[in-house]
């Protein structure tokens, strides 16, 4: 399976692929329990090849780290955006990009089987993920905010995390369903 991934690193699906520097696929450990699916690559996830990098990763652990601290859960994630090339400028995706990643991402969430799905970030009505699987969707950081407003985003977002985690009794062996 792991090969089959590494695949989409070539992919010409959509229109996309020629303008992005990197196709940003799948980072983060292949045993997560948790999905993090953000919208498209950034600026910085594009440049480094790595889907949620930079200041959104470090935002992220902050949350991960909050959860752990009043759950006990420890939430193991991997990444991958829904659409892997990033576009000139978002609004030049359109229904038939998301279509054309949305069997990597299926492919994904077959191969790291987690118990929990986080949105991460602002993105249209229909780029929606539809698996049946818990699924939370949590607003990203707003490069334009100050730093004091991306932490209480942060500490929002972990909270939100939190209550999915104990809703849906992730991370915990006796979890029905």
């Amino acid at each position: 399976m792991y090969e089959k991934i590494m695949e989409w690193y070539d992919c010409e699906a959509c229109k996309l692929c020629d303008e992005c520097f990197y196709h940003v696929v799948f980072n983060g450990t292949i045993r997560a329990n948790t999905l993090v699916l953000t919208y498209l690559p950034d600026e910085d996830d594009d440049a480094l090849g790595e889907a949620c990098s930079g200041r959104k990763r470090t935002l992220f652990r902050e949350m991960l780290s909050e959860v752990k601290r009043r759950t006990g859960v420890r939430l193991l994630p991997c990444y991958t955006p829904r659409i892997a090339c990033k576009p000139k400028k978002p609004s030049d995706v359109h229904k038939a990009e998301l279509e054309a990643c949305k069997p990597r991402v299926d492919m994904i969430v077959d191969f790291v089987k987690p118990e929990l799905i986080i949105e991460y970030g602002k993105r249209p009505a229909m780029a929606a993920y539809v698996s049946g699987l818990p699924t939370i969707s949590l607003p990203g950081i707003v490069y334009d905010n100050t730093t004091e407003d991306q932490l209480m985003l942060a500490k929002r977002n972990a909270l939100l995390l939190v209550n999915a985690v104990r809703a849906h009794r992730i991370g915990r062996t006796d979890r029905v369903g």
